[in-house]
């Protein structure tokens, strides 16, 4: 089965991704800077309007994907806020200096989304 899954950053990119045939949505904020985690009072106006899937990507910030246990940390209470606020699911990704799988950190983010559906992001 094939799904059309766009990237989008507000309620007008949400509904043209719609119109134009999304089957899901991936919702960030900052796409200019290759995405971050978005606003929960924005997925809430999203998810009001329409009942496509929706996805949140969690990157707490621009640049590379070496995350401090703060930023874990924060990513970990971010995701409980958006699942609360109607996410589908999400994008997660850590890496290690060595460009691997940050795996404690990985396993950290996975236990935050309590079983909704999670995609591995570009990191």
């Amino acid at each position: 089965m094939k799904l059309l899954e766009v990237c989008v950053d507000s309620l007008a990119s949400a509904r043209a991704a719609k119109q134009g045939g999304a089957d899901r949505l991936e919702f960030c904020s900052a796409l200019a800077v290759g995405g971050l985690t978005p606003y929960a009072d924005l997925l809430r106006q999203v998810k009001a309007e329409m009942s496509l899937p929706v996805r949140c990507l969690m990157r707490p910030r621009a640049g590379d994907f070496l995350y401090t246990k703060e930023e874990i940390d924060l990513l970990c209470h971010q995701i409980k806020t958006l699942h609360a606020a109607g996410a589908d699911g999400f994008v997660i990704g850590a890496l290690t200096p060595e460009g691997t799988l940050d795996l404690p950190a990985m396993h950290a983010l996975l236990d935050a989304c309590d079983g909704a559906p999670v995609t591995l992001h570009r990191c």
